[in-house]
């Protein structure tokens, strides 16, 4: 966890016939301007991703941007595609279009601490909705922060409960801070 203890937590391997049920996948990207070369890498390893894998019809995808959240903001996702789509192109083309952060925060808003617990639970109700037969998964590529010290509207307990009670697997892809 953010404080360098071990976390408890179970794993549960997928029969194989699993594999064939449908899938939504849910990419969050964490896009926050002091983390610019991150955010760079994640952009190539997102359009490679998708332009460079084969996927079948049954697996959907959506990619959700990332950062502090602002008083006046509603979500703290930005959606690159209005719903899970199985059109890995159109998703390339978002993420290549997209346009990172260039909010800069000032010395006690915490600049390189993002609502990381926050995305993930947002993330966790985007594919609750999605149709009962499909499989959820979360990918959150992040410098691993949480906002804790400022004040986090959402703990790791919560996200954890969340995840489990929704059988949500949520895997992190954590880069190094530049």
């Amino acid at each position: 966890d953010e404080n360098e203890n071990t976390i408890d937590f179970q794993i549960s391997v997928m029969p194989k016939e699993n594999t064939k049920y449908k899938k939504s996948i849910l990419f969050l990207w964490e896009d926050m301007k002091s983390h610019s070369m991150q955010s760079e890498n994640t952009r190539r390893m997102l359009v490679d991703f998708f332009s460079k894998t084969s996927f079948d019809q049954s697996t959907s995808f959506n990619v959700a941007a990332f950062s502090r959240k602002s008083d006046s903001e509603n979500n703290v996702l930005k959606l690159l595609s209005q719903s899970f789509t199985s059109d890995v192109n159109k998703l390339a083309s978002a993420v290549f279009d997209y346009e990172t952060s260039s909010r800069v925060f000032g010395m006690n808003e915490h600049p390189k601490e993002t609502d990381l617990y926050l995305a993930i639970n947002e993330g966790i109700k985007l594919l609750k909705k999605e149709p009962s037969d499909h499989i959820g998964i979360i990918v959150v590529v992040t410098a691993g922060l949480n906002m804790k010290a400022a004040g986090a509207s959402t703990e790791l307990e919560t996200v954890r409960k969340n995840a489990v009670e929704a059988g949500i697997p949520v895997y992190v892809v954590k880069y190094h801070q530049i």
